[in-house]
């Protein structure tokens, strides 16, 4: 076998890994991707693998972390928590239009008041002129880790259900379109087909001897005759 040929081989397992790790990747993300906008519409908090999924929805943290973004946090014990973490809670405020929403502060002082090594936290957000936490949390959802400007707008996008409805009518036309481009394409190849195999055919005809033929003489060129003068 030619080297040329074993690097074709090679060349061919490397694309074909290439795509199928692509393809898992692809369909993990989408997995992911829809499970943050079904628990989002549904009022629910994403979590996986200690891992939960927001999207920030006031300004309080501008300007590092903006309305719209998508944040993770990772879940740790209230004793992991420092000075300085983002920590993500759900807020105390007896306000009926606060209360147990999701909140990401940043930590500014940690006490014990009670002394039951309960720990309590001083929160505020980082921008300019926030006003400080009133009610302290005790308990929190995870320690910010990252954020993703593109998912949040995507899942903000997808959380309207008439955008849902849009984006599920053109996946549909899409869909349609692939299909009838997939059979003009194959009838396009099959036409092909039958024209390269009709003129090879015709061809041999030409060419081939019949097999029928027991006279071999039949097949022989006729001789010319000189004729006497």
């Amino acid at each position: 076998m030619s080297e040329t040929k074993v690097e074709e081989k090679q060349n061919k397992k490397k694309s074909g890994k290439s795509r199928i790790i692509s393809s898992i990747v692809l369909v993990l993300s989408l997995a992911l991707l829809t499970y943050a906008i079904v628990m989002r519409v549904t009022g629910n908090t994403p979590q996986i693998f200690g891992y939960s999924f927001h999207v920030v929805v006031t300004d309080s943290m501008t300007p590092e972390i903006n309305v719209g973004d998508f944040i993770v946090a990772k879940k740790e014990k209230a004793e992991e928590v420092k000075l300085g973490d983002y920590i993500v809670f759900k807020s105390l405020d007896p306000d009926p239009q606060i209360n147990g929403k999701t909140i990401i502060h940043k930590v500014i002082n940690i006490t014990d008041e009670d002394g039951d090594g309960k720990r309590e936290f001083t929160t505020q957000g980082i921008k300019q002129y926030a006003p400080v936490d009133e009610y302290k949390p005790t308990e929190i959802i995870g320690i910010y880790v990252g954020k993703s400007v593109f998912l949040g707008s995507v899942i903000v996008f997808l959380a309207n259900w008439v955008n849902l409805a849009f984006i599920a009518v053109l996946i549909i036309l899409l869909v349609v379109i692939i299909i009838f481009a997939k059979k003009a394409f194959r009838i396009f190849k099959e036409e092909k087909a039958a024209q390269t195999g009709g003129g090879q055919s015709g061809e041999q005809i030409e060419k081939e001897p019949d097999p029928l033929n027991t006279d071999p003489s039949k097949d022989e060129p006729p001789m010319s005759q000189d004729k006497d003068d």
